[in-house]
């Protein structure tokens, strides 16, 4: 586990890292009696009450003031939004009663749907305290980008934001349960359908990278490296194997075909629900396979971004043809497909 951790992958400085992946709480002093491996130790002086979201960001503006002749990689991942779900007072009674007053418009819809044979997602937005998390974020990142204008430094950094997952909004059980809401979009965290894989990505480069420009083409996670390679004018190493494709045509506005497949491989029992599963986008074609029971759907997102018609008995054809190259894909890349349960 120590080899996953950043000081082993050429972080200089690291803080607030632990090997759980979510805090023992948001407040100081960061623990949890019940989870002591979620326990955040390294973030001294911090008065009982001060926010987790805030004291990170105020670690990395010290790290961005800094007087330096190097260019610097700074690297803020939020243990927000995750659980354990808690946010600032005063943020949550304003998103409480803005839900008061939404409550009377919502009763007509669902409050949840069936995902599955006994999963639920949540179809409307209504915690209050994720909310209030979602907005603390947001704040982060407009104080680091201030500090980035302030300094002058804006024109010569490349801003990323992204998550890694769709919300959390498909849960086994109540749909009480469930703090956020991925409508119209299907499922939510720990699965493949959209919702579950589909995350926020916006990249700033004043200058470099035209402002307000929607991109649409797919792109995964895996590109993020050699894209930055390219815009830094950096070579890759060649020593490494490149998962991804370098996007840094697109975010100069230049044209740039990419006709490849994209995969996803999750061999896990989830605690939303989902059950070992595999997918693959060719265009806008989407095939998930379920391993448990060798069931693939099929659908095309451009027609059905809901992924609500599923087309895999009425072009079967295209589902086989599919499914061989996401198999080939695993085997290519040697994916561990998951032992009987």
């Amino acid at each position: 586990m120590i080899r996953a951790m950043p000081s082993a992958q050429g972080f200089a400085v690291t803080r607030a890292v632990n090997h759980a992946g979510q805090p023992g709480s948001h407040f100081a002093p960061y623990r949890s009696a019940s989870m002591p491996e979620t326990n955040v130790t390294d973030l001294e002086g911090d008065r009982t009450g001060d926010y987790l979201t805030d004291r990170l960001t105020d670690e990395a503006l010290r790290f961005v003031q800094q007087p330096r002749t190097q260019p610097f990689f700074l690297m803020l991942s939020h243990y927000a939004v995750h659980t354990p779900l808690e946010a600032k007072t005063d943020v949550t009674a304003k998103y409480a009663a803005k839900r008061d007053r939404q409550a009377v418009s919502q009763r007509a819809e669902p409050a949840a749907i069936a995902e599955g044979a006994t999963a639920m997602t949540k179809m409307h937005q209504d915690h209050a305290t994720y909310a209030a998390m979602v907005e603390s974020v947001d704040e982060s990142v407009g104080r680091i980008v201030h500090a980035l204008d302030s300094l002058h430094l804006a024109d010569h950094t490349i801003v990323v934001f992204m998550s890694d997952n769709g919300g959390l909004s498909t849960l086994l059980g109540s749909a009480a349960r469930m703090p956020t809401s991925n409508a119209p979009l299907r499922a939510g965290k720990g699965w493949l359908y959209e919702w579950g894989i589909r995350a926020p990505l916006i990249i700033r480069w004043p200058g470099t990278i035209g402002a307000g420009r929607i991109i649409t083409t797919p792109t995964i996670s895996t590109d993020l490296y050699p894209t930055l390679l390219q815009l830094a004018g950096l070579p890759a190493r060649a020593a490494q194997t490149m998962d991804g494709v370098s996007v840094a045509p697109l975010l100069r506005g230049e044209r740039q075909a990419l006709t490849r497949a994209l995969y996803w491989h999750f061999p896990h029992y989830h605690g939303s629900g989902s059950t070992p599963s595999g997918a693959m986008r060719r265009g806008s074609l989407k095939l998930v396979e379920w391993f448990s029971t060798g069931r693939v759907e099929l659908y095309d997102l451009a027609r059905d971004p809901g992924e609500a018609r599923d087309l895999a008995a009425t072009r079967p054809q295209v589902a086989a043809s599919l499914r061989a190259e996401l198999a080939a894909w695993r085997t290519r890349v040697g994916a561990k497909m998951p032992r009987a349960k």
